[in-house]
């Protein structure tokens, strides 16, 4: 079973991969809509998935299963 924590940084990695994608297929291109289209989805994507990521680093795990080393 998943933590929340471990999803969510799951989720954060494709977002950031997602963003460089975009930038890469935009700094490939000599276009000035290639510019555009960087500012437009590729930042969001990556600073999304850069925000999430240290968003699940900061919040309590609260899905913690109980077993013998579990205090």
């Amino acid at each position: 079973m998943q933590s929340n924590v471990e999803t969510k940084i799951k989720w954060a990695a494709v977002l950031v991969l997602a963003g460089l994608l975009c930038i890469f297929v935009s700094f490939s291109k000599v276009h000035p809509l290639a510019f555009i289209a960087f500012l437009i989805i590729a930042c969001p994507l990556t600073l999304g998935g850069v925000l999430l990521f240290l968003v699940a680093l900061l919040q309590k795990d609260t899905t913690r299963e109980i077993g013998p080393h579990t205090p």
